[in-house]
C-alpha cells in the first residue's frame, strides 16, 4: 500500500503548488480557450496566406518561362535567317555592291618541270656508257660486247 501512497502524495504536492491552474473559474477557461483558438486559427491563416502566395509566384515564374522560351525561339529562327546564304549573297551584292565571281579559267600547262638532279644523273650515266638494259648487262658480264 505503501507503493500507490507515493505516487498520489506527489500527485497532492504539485497541485498544492499550482493550485492557480486548478482554480481556474469558467469565465477564465473560455477565455484561454478563445485565445488558444484565435493563435492556432491565425497560425492556420498565416500559413495558407503564404502557401497561396507562393503558389501565384510559382504560377508567374512559369508563365515567364514560357514567354522566354517563345521568345528565344523567335530569335533562333531570325537567326538562322540572318545566316542563310542567299540573303548573305544579296546584302553583299545589294549593300556592298560586290558581285559574283567569274569562273575561273584553267591553264594547260606541259609536262612537270624537269628534276635537275634526275637530268644530271642520267647524263652522267650516259657519260660512263654503262650498260642501260639487262641485255647490255649480260652482255657486258660476260665480256661479248666493249661497253666500257
Amino acid at each position: 500500500m505503501m507503493d500507490v501512497a507515493k505516487p498520489l502524495y506527489v500527485a497532492k504536492l504539485r497541485r498544492a503548488r499550482a493550485a492557480w491552474v486548478f482554480d481556474l473559474r469558467p469565465v477564465t477557461l473560455v477565455f484561454a480557450t478563445i485565445v488558444l483558438i484565435s493563435v492556432t486559427s491565425m497560425l492556420y491563416l498565416t500559413q495558407a496566406s503564404r502557401v497561396a502566395a507562393t503558389g501565384y509566384d510559382i504560377s508567374r515564374a512559369e508563365d515567364r518561362r514560357a514567354r522566354l522560351e517563345r521568345r528565344q525561339q523567335v530569335l533562333l529562327a531570325d537567326i538562322a535567317k540572318h545566316q542563310s546564304l542567299k540573303r548573305i549573297e544579296a546584302e553583299a551584292t545589294a549593300k556592298l555592291g560586290m558581285a559574283p565571281a567569274p569562273p575561273p579559267q584553267y591553264l594547260r600547262v606541259r609536262a612537270p618541270a624537269v628534276d635537275v638532279d634526275a637530268a644530271v644523273q642520267r647524263a652522267e650515266h650516259e657519260a660512263q656508257h654503262l650498260p642501260r638494259t639487262w641485255r647490255e648487262r649480260l652482255a657486258a658480264a660476260m665480256r661479248l660486247s666493249s661497253a666500257r
